[in-house]
C-alpha cells in the first residue's frame, strides 16, 4: 500500500525525488507499527529513544497520517502526533 502511495505522488502529483526519499524514510520508521494507537505510540517511544527529535517524528506521521491506518482510522495517528508534540522536551 505505501509503494502504490508513493507511486501516485511520483506520476499523478508529481513530487520531487527528495520528496519521494521523505516518504519513503517515514514508511520505514513506521513500519509494522500501523496497527493502532498503542503500536504507533511505542514506536514514537523507540524513535524518541533513539534520540530521533520529536519535529523529525511528527514530519514522519504526516504522510502516514495521508495515507491512513488499515480501516481508515487516521484519527489513532493524529492522537500519537498529538502524543508527541505533548511529551517534547
Amino acid at each position: 500500500m505505501t509503494e502504490q502511495f508513493i507511486q501516485e505522488r511520483r506520476y499523478l502529483l508529481g513530487v520531487s525525488p527528495r520528496t519521494i526519499i521523505w516518504y519513503q524514510c517515514s514508511f520505514k520508521a513506521f513500519e509494522g507499527a500501523m496497527t493502532g494507537k498503542e503500536a504507533v505510540r511505542q514506536r514514537i517511544v523507540d524513535l524518541r529513544q533513539r534520540n530521533v527529535s520529536t519535529i523529525t517524528i511528527n514530519s514522519y506521521l504526516l504522510p502516514c497520517l495521508e495515507e491512513g491506518l488499515p480501516g481508515g482510522n487516521t484519527f489513532l495517528l493524529l492522537i500519537a502526533a498529538t502524543w508527541v508534540i505533548n511529551r517534547s522536551p
